[in-house]
Order: C-alpha cells, then sequence, then structure tokens
C-alpha cells in the first residue's frame, strides 16, 4: 500500500467520521424501502404504459448516421487583484459508422481565457457564452446526428440570467458575450426548428429531476422519470412523445439592455419560444448495461418517425462499452473539457512568470497580486 496516499477522511475529525459513518444504516434502509416500493409496482406500471412502450426495430433499422457530441466547461480562477476566467466548448466525433470513411481528423472547439475585475457576476456571463459557444459547434457540425450534452431548455435560462447581470461584468466579458448573441440564438433557432431533414438534433441531459411520467403513478415525491423507467424499459425500448413540462411562469430572456435588441426579439419571440413550448422527450434503453436515456428533440423531429429512427440508430451505436455509460461522443468531451480547471492555474503560473520577468521593481507585489485564493467553474 502507498503510505502517501491519503483516505477520503483523511482530515476530518475523528468524532465527525463517526457521526457520519454512523448514519449509514438509516440511509440504506431509506433507500432500500423506496427501491422495493418501486419493484413492486414495476409490473402495475408497465402495463398501463404497455400502449406507449416501443422498441426501436418498430422504427426501422436505418443506415448508422455519422454523429459529434458537444459539451463544454468553464472556470475562474480567484485571484487577489482580478480574476482570471476561461471557457471552453468542445466537439468531438462519435464512432464512425463502417460504411463512412469521412472524419474529422481532430476536434473543434472554441475557447477564451481573460483576466476580468472582481465580481460575483462572472460566472453567469461566462457560462452562458460557454453555452452559446456550443450552440454554435452543434450548428456548425456536419454530421448528421449531433448531440447536446444537457437539455434544450438550460441554454435560454442561462442566456436570460446572463443578460439581468450583464451591466456589472467586467467590460471584456460583458462585450465578449453581446457580441456573440446574435450568432448563439442563430444557431439555437437553427437547432430548435431542425429544418434540414438530414440532420438530427438531441439534448442528452445527464442528470434530470424531471417527473412527466412518475406523476402519473404518484411516484414524484420519491423518483423522476428516468430511476422510474429504468426498471421499467428493457433494451431496444423507448417511450417517446412525452411533451416537456413547461414551467410556473413562461420562457423567457430578456433583451434590451443588447444594442440590437428589436432584431433579436424578433428571432426569440418568432421561432425560439414557439419551438421550446413543443420540445418532445424520449426515454431510450439503447443496451441492457446503459441507464435509460432522456432524449429531448425538437418537435419537427419528434413528428418524424424517420429521424427518430436515425437518432436511435446512431444514440445505439455509440453506447457499445459498459465501460460508459453514456454516448460515446459525449462521453469523450466530458473528459476533455473537465481538465480545463486543471489547465489554468499553469496558465496563472506561466502569467506571473513572464509579469516578474517585465518588471524589475515591485516582483513581490506582482506574486502577492497574483495569489489564487480559490477556483470556481462548471459544465
Amino acid at each position: 500500500m502507498d503510505k502517501n496516499r491519503k483516505g477520503p477522511f483523511e482530515q476530518l475529525p475523528q468524532s465527525l467520521v463517526e457521526e457520519l459513518l454512523h448514519n449509514t444504516p438509516r440511509i440504506s434502509e431509506s433507500l432500500l424501502n423506496n427501491y422495493k416500493e418501486i419493484s413492486e409496482e414495476k409490473k402495475n406500471v408497465r402495463e398501463k404504459l404497455s400502449d406507449q412502450i416501443e422498441t426501436d426495430r418498430d422504427l426501422g433499422r436505418p443506415v448508422i448516421p455519422t454523429s459529434a457530441g458537444i459539451d463544454g466547461s468553464y472556470t475562474i480562477e480567484r485571484l487577489l487583484s482580478t480574476d482570471l476566467t476561461a471557457y471552453a466548448a468542445v466537439a468531438i466525433e462519435g464512432l464512425i459508422p463502417p460504411s463512412e470513411d469521412r472524419h474529422w481528423p481532430k476536434p473543434k472547439h472554441r475557447s477564451s481565457v481573460n483576466p476580468a475585475k472582481h465580481s460575483d457576476e462572472s460566472s453567469k456571463v461566462i457560462r452562458a457564452t460557454m453555452i452559446g459557444s456550443e450552440l454554435i459547434l452543434a450548428s456548425q457540425a456536419p454530421h448528421e446526428l449531433v448531440l447536446l450534452d444537457g437539455s434544450l431548455i438550460t441554454p435560454l435560462i442561462h442566456l436570460n440570467q446572463a443578460m439581468g447581470c450583464i451591466n456589472d461584468v467586467d467590460e471584456k466579458l460583458k462585450n465578449e458575450y453581446l457580441n456573440k448573441l446574435e450568432k448563439i440564438l442563430k444557431a439555437y433557432k437553427q437547432i430548435l426548428k431542425a429544418q434540414r431533414s438530414d440532420k438530427v438534433f438531441v439534448g442528452v441531459p445527464k442528470y434530470s429531476s424531471k417527473s412527466e411520467i412518475s406523476k402519473e403513478f404518484g411516484f414524484e415525491d420519491r423518483v423522476d422519470d428516468r430511476a422510474l423507467l429504468n426498471h421499467i424499459l428493457k433494451t431496444g425500448e423507448l417511450i417517446r412523445n412525452v411533451k416537456i413540462e413547461e414551467p410556473a411562469s413562461e420562457w423567457h430572456i430578456n433583451l434590451s439592455k443588447h444594442p440590437e435588441s428589436s432584431k433579436l426579439e424578433k428571432i426569440r419571440d418568432e421561432d425560439v419560444k414557439p419551438a421550446l413550448k413543443d420540445i418532445h422527450v424520449i426515454y431510450y434503453r439503447p443496451q441492457s448495461w446503459m441507464p435509460v436515456l432522456r432524449l429531448e428533440v425538437p418537435p419537427k423531429i419528434a413528428s418524424n418517425k424517420n429521424r427518430i429512427a436515425k437518432l436511435l440508430r446512431g444514440i445505439e451505436h455509440q453506447c457499445r462499452t459498459p465501460a460508459i455509460m453514456e454516448p460515446y461522443p459525449l462521453y469523450i468531451a466530458d473528459r476533455m473539457v473537465k481538465h480545463l480547471s486543471n489547465a489554468i492555474p499553469s496558465i496563472r503560473q506561466a502569467v506571473t512568470q513572464d509579469m516578474a520577468m517585465n518588471e524589475e521593481e515591485n516582483i513581490d507585489d506582482i506574486y502577492m497580486a497574483m495569489h489564487s485564493y480559490r477556483t470556481e467553474g462548471g459544465y
């Protein structure tokens, strides 16, 4: 055993560890009871859902489509004198179908790193710019199946949050976001309208608390739809045409602070918002070792049997090994972007050394000003 390797409780007081471990039987009992209740109702739930359950083979077996997965992350290094902000969006090509010889020679990406004044709101603007860059990459991908990490609703929420605090952040962050916003909304429109018949866009949230189906059976207080359907759906089975749950208040993005607000509001009101109201959800189990996937698709894809068949065929092809419990390109993209937070301290160190080499006096002040207190980030 490596004597230098620290255990998970190494830095905690012994009494705190004992108190935490004391709760293990109670937690186990609670979760096991919940599991048993759902298992006992499994047969009844499946019978009631039988009219909605289909198999992927019922929809046909089209040629395996080419695919790409899009993901992103952002990070903020909080320094004494300033913040160092960065984001990256990455597009990864999926497993190439046997009949296909075209491929991307390397991943595509959008990224930015900038110093910024201290602001608690910076993370909202950085996140929105990152998500917008994901949308742009997705709209430009030449593949037949484009998988976005997360819900198709999420971009609107974060774009709106960023607009709400846009005047409270550093000018560089503000201008970068505002300058990209028209391109972001046009990419969002292209994805949600999905007018090209040779292209399928789909949102694949890893985590979801939605309960459109579990509410029907009184399970919404205990499990969400994915957790419930993991007990119900077998390999190759799916439930589709589930309408997405609408929020209590209307989906909205306030564009009044943008210099060309009227142009962007037209895209928002005529294209983005109507399509969001008609997003459909598909729950699909591509392999026996895979959890049920929640797939969110635009209305024009949901209403087209051939495009749904292409979607399912592509998802199945990208889920080929029990070692990866999500579609392959999303897994690889996620692994890549998670390393962004590890790269920023190295960039900070290089910047600090460069500053010190170009400043003969007050070197101590430079090192103090570039001292890092904490790193924040997200995906």
